[in-house]
């Protein structure tokens, strides 16, 4: 659960400063905390599946990870492009509406752990039986 909230905080880290436009050195501190441990998720994971499917769930995990990585910078990419480039870049405002993108994605999943945690739970539950 604490890797959860982590990746949440971060999130709202990176939207506050980027949308509210807050460049203050508490921004910084908690992109550099919240944003690197969410490697956790890996130990908690080896916690939470049995020992024989282990190396599987964390070679998925990282694979996952890196699919959504692209997945997610492509569509960063597409959203910002739909602004047309200014003298010094891309529009200001087409940050902030791919950023505004990665939150409604970051509550979409809050949701998803409030609403569809416990039969996560009974799968794991029956795959450890």
């Amino acid at each position: 659960n604490w890797c959860f909230w982590d990746d949440s905080i971060f999130v709202n880290t990176v939207y506050n400063g980027l949308w509210l436009d807050q460049q203050s050195p508490a921004s910084c501190y908690y992109f550099g905390f919240f944003g690197t441990s969410s490697i956790l998720i890996f130990a908690g994971y080896a916690q939470i599946f049995p020992k024989n499917l282990s190396g599987r769930v964390s070679t998925i995990l990282n694979f996952l990870i890196f699919v959504s990585a692209f997945i997610l910078q492509w569509g960063i990419g597409v959203i910002i492009e739909m602004w047309p480039p200014t003298g010094s870049g891309y529009d200001p405002e087409s940050y902030q509406a791919a950023i505004g993108a990665l939150v409604l994605l970051q509550a979409a999943g809050l949701a998803w752990y409030f609403f569809f945690n416990n039969s996560v739970k009974s799968s794991v539950e029956r795959l450890s039986t």
